[in-house]
């Protein structure tokens, strides 16, 4: 059995670290050793889900749902099977982003253990899609809802012998999302409290860390937001070392997408002081090296920040072009409303900077071509 659980929650670890090619590879080998137990089919969905492969994921829950028969998680022996399906089939549910009906299944695997603290928290899950699927409207009861029920699967957790030996790692998970709900509802001090928790709990849970920073700067805590974008960069650059090395391609482009998003937020997080220019600079910069193709909004930046220096003009137009020479090549900018909007500010922004320049005629050509991509994009 320890074994089992070694390989699930190193699976899990390395899936707080987003790092889900690593985490893929340690949930493989508990289904390997168990190829029975509903945990192990649980956990790897959901790896599968949070990497956006749903066929797969959606594939590991029905495969469970059929043909396991094992877990050492439920206390409850004799209702075990039906404490998974239950929990299965909400899943399939909320993987089809039926939350309601995903509520009504947790639920009724509550039934069958009121110990088991996956039902509890995937029930606080749940809510959370809820509130996001309800857009603008007043979710404070689904905030309210979640963290209640988020409560009581952290009481598991540390209630229960065997949660508390082998599960300990949901915590920094748990408290990540109690800390999401708690600043939606505008009660920053607690979230901070919470996010806290969460990495004490697991100092390398990226999700912690990149939320937090979002709600430090939005508090103006500048200084603290940019160094959680920066353990979060460090995350990255870590698992991009040991990729490259492995010669995982396709992870190791995963892994740079992420890490250019992430510089670009912390390069407007500089851009937020007057004097770290230079810092904002380097950021944007690093994202177009690990992204050349992929990263219009950061060539547009950096382009702004070359207008107040010496080179002025002359700078800002010869990181333009090359961004739009590198993004005209990708193939995927021919199928992404997105990348048609960015192209089109791209070429925008470069006729400001032909005008200035007084090359008029050119400035026009740009501006056609922007109008073109915004009619593909359908912008009004």
């Amino acid at each position: 059995m320890d074994s089992f659980y070694e390989d699930l929650q190193a699976g899990a670890y390395y899936r707080m670290e987003e790092n889900f090619s690593q985490a893929l590879v340690h949930f493989n080998r508990a289904v390997a050793k168990q190829p029975y137990n509903f945990e192990a089919y649980l956990e790897r969905g959901v790896n599968y889900h949070l990497r956006n492969q749903v066929f797969f994921a959606l594939h590991d829950f029905r495969y469970a749902l059929y043909h396991c028969t094992e877990s050492y998680a439920c206390q409850n022996a004799s209702k075990k099977a039906q404490y998974f399906i239950h929990l299965l089939q909400g899943l399939i549910y909320e993987t089809n982003s039926h939350w309601e009906k995903a509520v009504t299944e947790y639920e009724r695997a509550l039934l069958c253990d009121k110990q088991g603290f996956y039902a509890y928290f995937s029930i606080g899950y749940a809510y959370g899609s809820l509130s996001l699927a309800n857009g603008q409207g007043d979710n404070t009861q689904l905030y309210k809802q979640a963290i209640r029920y988020f409560l009581k699967a952290l009481a598991l957790i540390d209630g229960v012998p065997h949660h508390r030996k082998y599960y300990s790692f949901y915590q920094s998970v748990i408290h990540t999302n109690i800390a999401w709900m708690q600043k939606r509802l505008e009660q920053n001090t607690e979230a901070l409290l919470y996010y806290q928790k969460a990495i004490d709990a697991n100092p390398r849970h990226v999700r912690a860390y990149f939320s937090r920073a979002i709600l430090h700067r939005g508090m103006n805590q500048r200084e603290l937001a940019l160094k959680d974008y920066s353990s979060c960069i460090q995350i990255f650059e870590d698992q991009y070392k040991t990729l490259v090395t492995r010669g995982n391609v396709h992870s190791v482009n995963i892994v740079k997408k992420r890490m250019a998003s992430i510089l670009e937020d912390r390069g407007l997080t500089n851009m937020d002081a007057a004097n770290e220019s230079d810092e904002a600079k380097r950021d944007f910069t690093r994202a177009i090296e690990l992204c050349p193709q992929e990263v219009p909004f950061a060539y547009l930046i950096l382009s702004f920040l070359y207008t107040d220096t010496e080179n002025g003009y002359q700078g800002a137009l010869k990181v333009l072009e090359n961004g739009v020479n590198a993004c005209c090549t990708n193939p995927g900018m021919t199928n992404d409303p997105q990348c048609y909007k960015d192209m089109a500010r791209l070429l925008s922004f470069k006729a400001d900077v032909l005008v200035a320049i007084n090359r008029d005629r050119d400035a026009q050509r740009d501006l056609i071509m922007a109008a073109r991509l915004q009619n593909m994009a359908r912008i009004d």
